[in-house]
């Protein structure tokens, strides 16, 4: 899997605070839905609650949360897919997708994020873990 991401840190004391990840997942889904400056304001909403997204049903414990999306209003909102790790500090986002074309994951976008939750947690921790980070790709 190639990921890459933002890490923010505490200014003062140089402490990181969270990173976020992109997956190639999200990264394809997001294309056409959301722009950077609307995947900025759910990182910031994010940095300031990683909970926030309720947590979806069967598909190893992704959350998922609205992204408003410019001059669509609520009905033309998004949806964003996430996985937080607290431990690591990392939030890793796995797809997006437009509300009003789809209302929630299908039955094989959930085996989908199912596989790729396992892959994030048996492969891609422990190796990061190892290098110690992600690139980053945006600023």
């Amino acid at each position: 899997m190639t990921i890459w991401g933002t890490m923010y840190y505490n200014g003062e004391a140089g402490i990181k605070l969270v990173e976020f990840v992109y997956t190639v997942l999200f990264e394809r889904t997001r294309r056409g839905v959301l722009t950077d400056a609307e995947v900025k304001q759910v990182e910031d909403a994010l940095l300031a609650n990683p909970w926030a997204g309720a947590v979806m049903a069967s598909t190893g414990g992704v959350r998922k949360v609205r992204a408003a999306q410019e001059s669509r209003g609520k009905s033309g909102s998004a949806r964003v897919v996430y996985l937080y790790v607290q431990e690591q500090a990392t939030i890793y986002f796995i797809l997006a997708f437009p509300k009003n074309v789809q209302g929630n994951l299908t039955e094989g976008q959930k085996k989908q994020v199912r596989a790729l939750v396992a892959h994030i947690e048996n492969e891609e921790w422990p190796r990061r873990n190892r290098q110690g980070g992600t690139q980053s790709r945006r600023s």
